[in-house]
């Protein structure tokens, strides 16, 4: 590594190296080994790192997404507890300016990645337990609220209906993005309905090449099971998520095409820029179809024991209104 380096002209700073070993099936480290052994630069030893950071994202071996978001939510429940010194619960900030702070701050760093990382669902309980004490500082109403009361007088939906949507607006870009200028956009399988069949040389096949033999790509017009039996590549998975918004359009829209003068004739900027308008309008229905359904509203009607204690109630007030008089 270091002849290849000192050939280019290229020395490495010692201080700041994080390495992380990349090795083909057949490079696997030794059976009986403790540990994967050391890279030597400059006399020194460096040992592979568990966890490595690159753009506020945790990579780990097997590509979890427990690491990411376990950092993500620790950084939120920083965050939030800094900002809830603003406005105590009744006073203060308006619930208004509340919101508007949850919602731009706290909601994109505890969401860092969910565009690429799927969340378990383990993890995802976590977070909910951390995203279920923003909407009482939000709306100024008593903890002992039901949630989903809360979650609506604070317009606040809960974070499994929040990362989807946040996921399907991701691959609305992606499939939405000319091949020509987004690489993972050329890297979409050939059958996607795109105005443009541009895609990359190392698109698909070879994506799937030295990888694990359950990793298989996905159409995206193929119905997905539940629970799927294979794990898919995400390109893949990304486009599939698209299927239920570009059900009765011929193609995908683009959007700035007009970035590349060099593109074939294709349809009028202002047509495309309307039907993309009116699929986002269609993912924030299905976010709010998805709201309505996993979290209903609460009864309002009593239940038995509280009617009974307030006939209860109403009878003992009768009773000594009479004696008293």
């Amino acid at each position: 590594m270091t002849a290849i380096a000192y050939t280019r002209h290229v020395d490495f700073s010692v201080p700041k190296m994080e390495l992380i070993h990349r090795r083909t099936p057949v490079q696997r480290d030794p059976p009986a080994a403790s540990r994967p052994p050391p890279v030597a630069l400059d006399g020194q030893l460096f040992h592979p790192s568990p966890k490595l950071w690159w753009l506020g994202y945790w990579f780990v071996p097997n590509l979890a997404s427990s690491a990411h978001f376990s950092r993500r939510r620790a950084l939120s429940q920083r965050s939030f507890a800094a900002l809830r010194r603003l406005s105590s619960y009744g006073s203060g900030v308006s619930p208004h300016l509340c919101h508007r702070h949850a919602f731009s701050l706290l909601f994109p760093i505890l969401s860092y990645g969910a565009d690429l990382f799927v969340h378990s669902m383990g993890l995802l309980s976590k977070m909910e337990v951390h995203g279920r004490q923003v909407p009482p500082w939000v709306s100024n109403c008593f903890l002992a609220t039901p949630t989903p009361i809360l979650s609506a007088k604070a317009c606040l939906p809960p974070l499994s209906v929040l990362l989807p949507h946040k996921r399907r607006m991701a691959a609305l870009r992606l499939v939405c993005s000319p091949p020509l200028i987004n690489p993972a956009s050329a890297r979409l399988c050939r059958s996607f309905s795109s105005l443009l069949k541009f895609r990359a040389p190392d698109s698909h096949c070879s994506l799937c090449t030295r990888l694990d033999p359950n990793v298989m790509p996905l159409n995206w017009m193929t119905p997905r099971p539940s629970p799927p039996p294979r794990t898919h590549l995400p390109v893949d998975a990304m486009a599939h998520l698209t299927l239920p918004l570009l059900g009765g359009l011929s193609f995908a829209p683009l959007i700035n095409s007009s970035l590349l003068p060099d593109l074939p004739s294709l349809r009028p900027d202002s047509v495309m820029k309307a039907a993309y308008s009116s699929i986002k309008a269609k993912t924030h229905l299905l976010m709010l179809d998805a709201w309505r359904l996993d979290h209903p509203p609460p009864r309002t009607t009593p239940s038995t024991f509280r009617s009974h204690l307030t006939l209860l109630w109403v009878l003992g007030n009768s009773w000594l209104a009479t004696s008293i008089t």
